[in-house]
């Protein structure tokens, strides 16, 4: 629905824009990385000059609509190829629709794991706010990593935990299968990182030792956004909960 004169999500609630209304939630979500406005071609320019006046800095591109909704989503998608990694996680969310509500699922550390016959195997410290023992990175410098691929969920959490220590891994294997890194650095290869949950449900001939990692540790969240007040159709439901039995 469209005024005669401006889009609805342009239209002023309580003296600001309902479209600022909802940038301004994920603005605050920590886990949100940056935002693509579909926009009517039109007002691109008065879009703009929201996004900077509100200072809503996550916005890294204004791009113009389709003519349906569907070719809307489609070039949204599109350009969020052209700026992030293959893996990415990409939320869609209607402008004017800005109470959000959202129930975490899952939250559990990142961790690194070393045979537990490693040389570094009883060098984790206790730390407050850590689970494990925690690993002080400096210390595996000259140890080689098995990554999972640039772009899987952990190897994006894993790659902004080494650039925010300033730490350069020796990487010798790079792999999608998580079950044969834990595999390999539990048979000395390497050390790789890993959720707990997969870690879980990885069964392994030779035992492990894990750590904590990061300032002080470094966690994943997985969670479900939703219309606040709107019904959550039953199959939803059953995997939120089968999620939550899983982690």
């Amino acid at each position: 629905m469209n005024t005669k004169t401006k889009p609805k999500q342009f239209l002023l609630l309580h003296g600001k824009p309902i479209i600022i209304y909802t940038l301004e939630q994920f603005q605050q979500h920590k886990k949100i990385d940056g935002i693509i406005i579909v926009c009517v071609e039109g007002w691109i320019g008065y879009c703009r000059d929201l996004v900077d006046q509100f200072h809503i800095t996550k916005v890294k591109a204004i791009i113009p609509g389709g003519e349906t909704g569907m070719l809307s989503r489609f070039n949204g998608l599109k350009k969020a190829a052209e700026l992030y990694p293959k893996d990415t996680i990409c939320l869609m969310h209607d402008g004017v629709r800005p109470l959000i509500d959202y129930e975490i699922i899952s939250h559990e550390e990142v961790l690194l794991v070393l045979s537990a016959s490693h040389p570094l195997a009883n060098a984790g410290i206790a730390r407050e706010g850590c689970k494990y023992p925690w690993m002080d990175l400096s210390l595996m410098e000259k140890e080689h990593f098995i990554l999972q691929i640039p772009g899987q969920r952990t190897r994006q959490t894993v790659d902004r935990l080494l650039k925010a220590n300033n730490f350069t891994p020796n990487v010798c294997l790079e792999t999608s299968n998580i079950h044969a890194s834990v595999e390999l650095a539990s048979k000395g290869y390497g050390a790789c990182f890993v959720t707990e949950t997969h870690l879980k449900h990885v069964h392994l001939d030779s035992p492990v030792v894990r750590f904590s990692v990061g300032s002080p540790c470094t966690t994943v969240d997985f969670a479900a956004a939703y219309r606040k007040g709107s019904y959550i159709p039953y199959h939803a439901q059953e995997y939120i909960k089968i999620v939550k039995e899983f982690t």
